[in-house]
């Protein structure tokens, strides 16, 4: 029997303002589009000095608010310092019959920053 190691590490936190999603339904494919308005992304990998989760703590949801977070993304114009960042996405999910589709793809995921 083989043994495989699970770490949970968190790599990146998501803020979201504001949400808006649509859900397409046809016969041999579904689409989920949508955006989240005012978001902030943040890096919890801490990089260039990354964590080894072999040596890390055990990550927690709990502790998630006290890490030290980097934005990385962030909603705030410098100019006018307005919230204006905008994450759109679009997901396309194949039935195996659908012409859509790609050899060996079943889905696929685009996400515009």
């Amino acid at each position: 029997m083989t043994c495989h190691h699970t770490y949970s590490t968190p790599i990146f936190e998501l803020e979201v303002g504001e949400s808006e999603f649509s859900y397409l339904m046809f016969y041999d494919h579904d689409i989920i589009q949508g955006s989240f308005n005012n978001s902030k992304v943040y890096d919890l990998t801490h990089y260039p000095k990354t964590l080894n989760p072999l040596d890390a703590p055990k990550a927690s949801l709990n502790t998630l608010s006290i890490q030290e977070k980097l934005e990385i993304i962030g909603s705030t114009d410098t100019i006018d310092k307005s919230l204006s960042n905008t994450i759109f996405f679009k997901t396309e999910l194949y039935t195996p019959t659908c012409p859509l589709s790609t050899l060996n793809k079943s889905s696929t995921l685009t996400v515009d920053v």
